[in-house]
């Protein structure tokens, strides 16, 4: 019987081999890390593939709210689809029942524990006077999204660049008025900050998106701190856990009722 160990040709093959597999990996890795053509149309694309998971999504969350005025912290249920439809159950510490809210279009209706109800219009909602955001009506829905809404086709691009350092990407957008910058990270395919500035050029809010995490496939911030700087300055900070993308219903969970039918 032979027990000879491997001859000199067969390490130069068994190194050989593993120089390959090494080379090969190394190019396989050097294309995947190759640089993205920074450009907005690239940005939204980035952008809408992030955001076009979210439509519809539920979860559990934690609203904490800090102001000179006040602190809270708020625990709820959310079921929210576009466009323009969210559902809440709220929340207080040791689950006590505050109340829930329902949005539908431009309709809103909120029943309290106490038995009061409150509905209406957000488009004639004073959001500034009740909540201390500086924003129209139709943004509310916006502050729930783990990511930022894509900009509108129209839109006119104020700033673009990629930032030598880090090789994010800021995009400034014009959009009605508001301008908003979105600060990217074009490798991972994510929003990383957005702000929102008016025609004036005052800063209305600042959103982080932040603990970026896989849910079903997507990454999706689970945290986003949101900070006013209106006639109320405000820090929010919600806190997703639970959070199914598409998920299935088995009644509809947006619909209002109206006074007449109380």
């Amino acid at each position: 019987m032979n027990n000879r160990g491997p001859t000199n040709r067969g390490y130069q093959a068994f190194f050989f081999t593993l120089l390959t597999i090494v080379l090969a990996s190394g190019c396989t890795s050097s294309r995947k890390g190759e640089a993205i053509a920074p450009s907005p149309a690239k940005a939204r694309s980035i952008l809408s593939a992030a955001y076009e998971p979210l439509q519809r999504i539920e979860g559990s969350y934690t609203l904490t709210l800090n102001s000179p005025d006040y602190r809270a912290t708020i625990f709820g249920i959310l079921r929210l689809q576009h466009p323009g439809r969210l559902y809440s159950k709220l929340m207080g510490p040791f689950g006590i029942k505050l109340g829930e809210l329902t949005i539908r279009d431009d309709n809103f209706l909120l029943k309290m524990a106490n038995g009061r109800v409150e509905e209406g219009m957000i488009s004639e909602m004073e959001i500034e006077e009740s909540t201390g955001l500086p924003l129209p009506g139709e943004y509310v829905m916006y502050l729930f999204d783990p990511s930022p809404r894509p900009p509108a086709r129209e839109a006119r691009t104020v700033q673009f660049e990629e930032l030598t350092e880090s090789g994010e990407w800021l995009w400034r957008v014009d959009e009605d008025g508001i301008v908003r910058e979105i600060l990217l990270d074009p490798e991972l395919g994510i929003a990383l900050s957005e702000s929102w500035v008016d025609s004036d050029g005052h800063l209305l809010l600042t959103k982080e998106y932040q603990r970026h995490e896989l849910v079903d496939g997507n990454l999706v911030a689970k945290r986003i701190i949101i900070d006013t700087a209106g006639r109320r300055v405000m820090n929010a900070v919600i806190e997703y856990e639970a959070l199914k993308l598409d998920p299935e219903w088995d009644e509809d969970p947006f619909t209002l009722l109206e006074s007449s039918q109380r």
